[in-house]
């Protein structure tokens, strides 16, 4: 159950992915803000909050350890293993990769909140410039409600632009250190130690250079 909705929010995500990339090189009309948010909300937050609330409810059920115990073939939605009619998610890896941990909500607050107002107030300021004459212009036209409802739009854009973003080198690394894992333990821990650094570069680095990308095309 958790996989299938991990899945199901992990395609979501890479299809608006897609359908954002498209629209940026032209390929397609770009999408409404709002229909962003239906999608996103629907499709990848609703089965991802469904998937963390199964892991939850596993997590306070004892395991019977008397049934033979069978490693996953893949380690989704995380390493685990099957005890007769139960699966198991459990730290130590069957590959003999470390300990997975899962990042703490500080860390998603940080990557997935906090981080895109960067891009939020970039693209807001260059918006109010452009279309108010200044970065309070809307504000003195029309009010601080539909100022801040705006802010609050490209805010939430931004977020789905930067999860999208995410998801697509999320889907790089689990690939790679996949691959490590089936090599061997030292693999396993080389190929997922190399991902993981380098889908957080990209990530955290990468958006100031589209941005900049962005602003001198």
């Amino acid at each position: 159950m958790e996989t299938s909705l991990r899945a199901a929010a992990y395609v979501t995500t890479l299809a608006v992915a897609w359908n954002l990339a498209a629209s940026a090189f032209g390929l397609d009309p770009s999408p409404p803000a709002l229909q962003l948010l239906r999608t996103m909300a629907l499709g990848a937050l609703l089965p991802y909050a469904g998937a963390a609330a199964v892991r939850a409810s596993r997590r306070t059920q004892p395991p019977d350890l008397s049934a033979p115990l069978r490693a996953w073939r893949l380690p989704l939605p995380a390493p685990g293993f099957r005890a007769g009619e139960r699966d198991l998610l459990l730290s130590p890896s069957p590959t003999g990769a470390r300990p997975w941990r899962a990042p703490s909500l500080r860390a998603r607050a940080l990557k997935h909140a906090l981080f895109p107002l960067l891009p939020t107030f970039v693209v807001f300021r260059a918006s109010q410039v452009i279309g108010f004459g200044g970065f309070l212009g809307e504000y003195h036209l029309y009010g601080l409600s539909r100022w801040a409802t705006n802010l609050a739009l490209h805010w939430a854009v931004s977020m789905i632009a930067l999860t999208c973003w995410a998801a697509a080198w999320r889907v790089l690394a689990e690939a790679v250190s996949l691959l490590g894992a089936l090599i061997g333990p030292r693999a396993a821990h080389r190929s997922r130690r190399g991902a993981e650094i380098a889908a957080a570069v990209a990530y955290y680095a990468g958006v100031p250079v589209v941005l900049g990308l962005m602003f001198l095309h």
